[in-house]
């Protein structure tokens, strides 16, 4: 599974914007994507992945990238 795939498409899902629009190497916050739409979207992986993760465990979402997120978030998942 394509941690990046799966983060667009949660982010593309949360603020409601095409996957195609989000650059994996542009910080979310440059994109427009808010804090609220990045919690949403890990609501949602932690749904779809079946995994609990705590936010002190990703990057400030203001200054990452969807690269750098997931791999935090692939790096929780194979740690559990």
């Amino acid at each position: 599974m394509d941690m990046v795939t799966e983060l667009k498409k949660a982010l593309s899902e949360a603020a409601e914007v095409p996957v195609e629009s989000l650059k994996d190497d542009v910080a979310l916050a440059e994109q427009g994507i808010s804090s609220f739409q990045v919690v949403t979207a890990y609501v949602w992986l932690e749904r779809e992945l079946n995994i609990s993760f705590q936010g002190d465990q990703l990057p400030d979402a203001s200054t990452a990238t969807i690269e750098e997120v997931a791999k935090s978030i692939e790096a929780i998942r194979t740690s559990r």
